[in-house]
């Protein structure tokens, strides 16, 4: 305390068994320092591997002291302009939590910003019909790509902060510095790279007239024709198309090319890095690219679909009705969730049922007290379970959903549904090799209700009334091409677009390429698969 602590974390060998001495201790530090915050392993992250538990307990620590003030203030904000209600927060796992217990767990609001993205695309793929996709969030510094398959985000047990693990449930979204204002280098090679550095949004690209001077993928589209520069952010942002031509001029020169190849090469560098992250959590986790949608979302990535899309053989896009504020749009179409876990090790062969239903149970009860201080009612609350598992000897584990209460034949069932996820993960199966499980989780979901879109008075006319001009636009091979333009805003639903064309609307464009149709569905999706 005299050397200015705010928060402690404890974290024991074995409190993940007995967490007696833990909550000790967190009695002696309030007698002592009442008013420093404590964290302890058995909350935070009640399972096995001592340094993961004390890591997370350490991040749960660090952040407890400023997540309460910044939550208590903003509740306090909210009261004093008259809003009713209780506010709810994002975790990173992709469910909402009331302010108040978010301030007992704030570890759990990691990446909780992409997250909602995630949710987000989630409910526009909805309204299309669609289960199985690829979510592509693209701003302004960073890209974020994510899986959904069978209308579940996949979820991952955790990540890293620099060399640190975080092990704490969170949709598994990789994330990596792409985003429009990621500038443009030569390496000491001499090839050209983009980001992850980011002009951000002060200065921001050479194009927003505010200072900056490097070549960014955003100075690149406009070049290319993706952007107009006089209705730029719904008109409210005029871009410098001639500070743009001497920024990527400038990398030009360096690659002894032309400005627009080295914009083109800009646009394909940047493509080729997100294609890479779509294969990194399709392709190495077992899954087929082509079997899934792309819904692209954030300011750039409707820029950005389908060629992405063409690289990973997909067969379509989706561009949400307003995707630069999707992510944001998340919060309000999602549930209320906790989830909660524990370590209980044994052999699938020699399991003891009464010991894992106990387990289970007390999970339950667990979940259900939270869900009683949320004040929902707990006949509408959805429960669902899950073993963590791998094979004996292994350092690592699956998780595969169960049911509870377990019985010799749910536990088989575990045991097949291990070999297959297995096998899709890595490559192969061991049939014939004993498993282990070794954690149980619940997580409790309560289902909010859902947002109600009304369709906007444009949804009725002619596709040439959203017709705005015709501009040239480049589409590799061939080069600049004359380019329909329209306005998003004022296209009727089932209208049928012809690529090449551009989609303007306030927040985003969607480009259009020749070969592609788009389809403006009733939902107010813009699907645009080849022609």
């Amino acid at each position: 305390q005299r050397d200015g602590a705010q928060a402690i974390a404890v974290c024991y060998l074995f409190s993940f068994v007995n967490p007696a001495h833990e909550r000790r201790t967190r009695e002696i530090c309030r007698e002592v320092a009442p008013e420093i915050s404590v964290s302890l392993s058995s909350e935070v992250d009640p399972t096995f591997r001592e340094y993961e538990r004390f890591c997370i307990t350490a991040f749960d620590a660090y952040l407890g002291p400023v997540v309460k003030r910044y939550l208590a203030g903003l509740a306090e904000t909210l009261r004093g302009l008259g809003v009713p209600g209780v506010p709810l927060v994002m975790r990173s796992r992709g469910g909402l939590v009331s302010a108040g217990l978010a301030s007992r767990q704030p570890v759990t609001l990691f990446l909780s910003g992409p997250a909602a993205g995630v949710v987000g695309a989630r409910f526009a793929a909805e309204r299309s019909d669609v289960r199985d996709f690829v979510s592509l969030d693209m701003g302004g510094t960073s890209n974020d790509v994510a899986v959904v398959r069978g209308g579940k985000p996949l979820i991952t047990s955790g990540g890293f902060i620099g060399p640190y693990p975080v092990r704490a449930p969170m949709v598994d979204v990789n994330t990596i510095g792409a985003g429009g204002g990621s500038i443009a280098w030569i390496d000491g090679a001499g090839g050209l790279r983009v980001g992850p550095v980011s002009a951000g949004a002060d200065p921001g690209p050479a194009c927003y007239g505010r200072g900056g001077h490097q070549a960014t993928v955003t100075d690149a589209n406009l070049l290319l024709g993706y952007l107009d520069p006089e209705r730029f952010a719904d008109g409210l942002m005029t871009l410098d198309r001639a500070a743009a031509e001497r920024a990527v001029g400038a990398v030009a020169d360096k690659l002894g090319l032309e400005t627009i190849a080295a914009a083109a090469g800009i646009h394909r560098v940047i493509n080729a890095r997100m294609a890479d992250q779509i294969r990194l959590v399709t392709i190495k986790r077992g899954y087929d690219p082509r079997e899934f949608a792309l819904v692209v979302l954030g300011g750039a990535g409707p820029v950005h679909g389908v060629a992405l899309a063409e690289e990973m053989g997909m067969a379509e896009v989706i561009v949400p009705e307003a995707p630069g504020v999707l992510a944001a749009f998340g919060l309000l179409a999602a549930a209320i969730e906790h989830h909660h876990a524990r370590t209980l090790h044994s052999r699938a062969d020699d399991v003891d049922l009464d010991a894992v239903n106990r387990c289970l149970a007390e999970l339950d009860e667990a979940g259900r007290a939270w869900m009683r201080e949320e004040g929902v009612p707990l006949a509408g609350v959805e429960v669902s379970y899950a073993a963590d598992m791998r094979y004996v000897g292994q350092a690592y584990e699956l998780e595969v959903a169960i049911e509870a209460p377990m019985s010799q034949a749910r536990v088989a069932s575990a045991v097949r549904g291990f070999h297959e996820t297995h096998e899709r993960v890595y490559g192969y199966a061991r049939a014939q090799q004993p498993v282990e499980l070794v954690n149980f989780s619940a997580v409790h979901r309560y289902p909010l209700p859902r947002p109600v879109l009304s369709p906007p008075a444009s949804a009725v006319g002619a596709v040439g009334d959203a017709r705005i001009g015709e501009r040239r636009v480049y589409f590799a091979p061939a080069g600049f091409v004359p380019t329909a333009l329209y306005d998003r805003a004022r296209l009727p639903r089932g209208s049928r677009l012809a690529g090449p064309a551009i989609v303007e609307q306030a927040d985003s464009t969607s480009v259009i390429p020749p070969g592609y149709v788009a389809l403006v569905e009733a939902s107010g999706n813009l699907r645009i698969r080849r022609a």
